[in-house]
């Protein structure tokens, strides 16, 4: 079991897991939309079967990281 995370800023995020090993997450940078867009394209390929386009994917991705309070 991993220990809880606490966040207060956009700083990154660290906790050691079961295994000892540590883990650091980040807040996503508007740089990082292409490969999260992917990525979500294709999750919904795999999970739900579905086929989303890649460029509604890919703005809406960007509006998100653009203003948080989208997502």
């Amino acid at each position: 079991m991993s220990s809880r995370p606490t966040q207060s800023s956009d700083a990154p995020v660290r906790w050691q897991m079961a295994d000892g090993k540590w883990q650091t997450i980040r807040v996503a940078r508007l740089a990082d939309a292409p490969v999260l867009a992917e990525h979500n394209v294709l999750l919904a390929k795999e999970t739900e079967e579905l086929a989303l386009d890649p460029a509604t994917v890919a703005d809406g991705v960007a509006a998100v990281l653009k203003d948080p309070v989208k997502g």
